[in-house]
């Protein structure tokens, strides 16, 4: 799980942008919180918070 801190004010969907995650982001956990990023693109982030991406994996 890779953790970042938010440097600027920005919305989960420029963030998803910017970090190329388009294809597959999997679920992001801000500040500890799991947040679907396809269903919150318009979620502001503040400077400080911090962001956990967590990829989801397939199969058994």
């Amino acid at each position: 799980m890779n953790e970042l801190e938010i440097m600027e004010e920005k919305t989960i969907g420029q963030l998803i942008v910017e970090l190329n995650l388009m294809a597959n982001p999997g679920v992001l956990a801000v500040n500890g919180q799991i947040i679907n990023p396809f269903e919150n693109k318009d979620v502001k982030l503040k400077k400080g918070d911090k962001v956990a991406i967590v990829p989801i994996f397939e199969g058994g």
